[in-house]
């Protein structure tokens, strides 16, 4: 029984790939108040009653901020 080991197939990279998201792509005060939205039309909510201390404060602003054209809070 006669094997050949031959070198292994190389593959075509480009030069300059774009970079990954990392997850700081994924996290942040504006996210959060992303995911609040979602929440909120997932449970087919008109408004939601947005209240936090410390930093919940901050992703209530943050949240108002983004969505007040859509009357998405009270």
């Amino acid at each position: 029984n006669d094997r050949t080991l031959t070198a292994p197939h190389r593959v075509s990279r480009p030069a300059n790939p774009p970079p990954l998201p990392t997850w700081s792509s994924y996290v942040g005060t504006q996210m959060l108040a992303q995911d609040i939205n979602t929440l909120r039309q997932s449970i087919h909510a008109p408004k939601l009653n947005c209240n936090g201390g410390s930093y919940g404060t901050t992703v209530c602003g943050a949240f108002v901020a983004s969505y007040a054209s859509a009357g998405a809070f009270t």
